[in-house]
């Protein structure tokens, strides 16, 4: 599984998908940094897309609408 985002929230995702992996044992590589960084991976292989505040995700989405699917949006 592919998770990528906002370097800010980099860490706790890690954490977090260490214990999935423990639960689970899908593994789940996390990549956090600018979307300059991973925008062409992501395009390929995105599993998921995290947002370090919601105005982020929310700008992400109208600059990409076509990596991710606003209807799947959780917010915490």
């Amino acid at each position: 599984m592919y998770v990528y985002g906002p370097g800010g929230p980099t860490s706790a995702m890690q954490e977090c998908a260490k214990a999935f992996t423990a639960k689970t044992g899908i593994l789940v590589k996390v990549t956090g940094g600018p979307d300059t960084k991973w925008l062409a991976q992501a395009q390929q292989n995105a599993d998921s897309i995290y947002g370090g505040a919601e105005y982020g995700l929310t700008q992400f989405i109208q600059n990409h609408p076509e990596l991710v699917d606003a209807i799947t949006r959780v917010e915490l």
